[in-house]
């Protein structure tokens, strides 16, 4: 009777386990086939996305440069060229102290090593000047900045707003592009260091 009784215990444990096993592989298969919890879009296979990138290399004089973007992102079909959310950095001028730019939206082109600016661009050499505008070009190997559109350039006793704009960092020259309207401080007079040597 007791071995009765045991084969009776272990029958039905073995019935108990048996159908725990298939209730589980059942809820492994369903859990598998259940959606995925929702995450963010995955990238096209042609592009490349990397956040709070940074990038420097050195002018033609071998001065450094470098800059940051919150969000970088490069095309398979476009190697060469990076586009950047919030670039600002700087770039050395030797004695004359460095430039501080920054704006909404770039594009860096890595061989030609050109940052195009855009919306909300401000770049300025402190103590010195600080130019605003929409869409600027600044040539980094050869510190040369240029812009087809409105600028502005602040400076100690005075502005310039101009449709255009052409400036050599090396050899501090500005070139405007017109109609240009200026505003000056004739009670004061602005130091050396504190404005462009030409203005043209």
């Amino acid at each position: 009777m007791t071995n009765h009784r045991m084969i009776r215990t272990l029958s039905t444990l073995f019935a108990l386990a048996a159908i725990a096993a298939v209730a589980a592989f059942l809820f492994a298969a369903r859990e598998h086939d259940a959606p995925a919890p929702t995450k963010r879009q995955p990238l096209p296979k042609d592009a490349a996305r990397a956040e709070m990138v940074r990038l420097s290399g050195l002018d033609e004089h071998g001065r450094p440069y470098a800059f940051q973007a919150r969000l970088a992102e490069r095309l398979e079909v476009d190697k060469n060229s990076i586009r950047l959310r919030a670039p600002r950095g700087e770039m050395s001028l030797g004695d004359d102290g460095k430039l501080i730019f920054s704006a909404d939206t770039g594009r860096y082109m890595q061989q030609q090593r050109h940052l195009h600016l855009r919306l909300n661009v401000r770049i300025s050499q402190p103590g010195a000047y600080e130019l605003e505008g929409i869409d600027v070009l600044m040539e980094l190997a050869s510190r040369r900045i240029r812009s087809d559109h409105p600028v502005r350039l602040i400076l100690s006793n005075g502005e310039v707003r101009a449709q255009g704009m052409r400036m050599d960092a090396k050899r501090r020259v500005w070139r405007f592009k017109g109609p240009v309207v200026s505003q000056f401080d004739i009670g004061e007079r602005a130091s050396a260091d504190e404005a462009p040597k030409r203005i043209r």
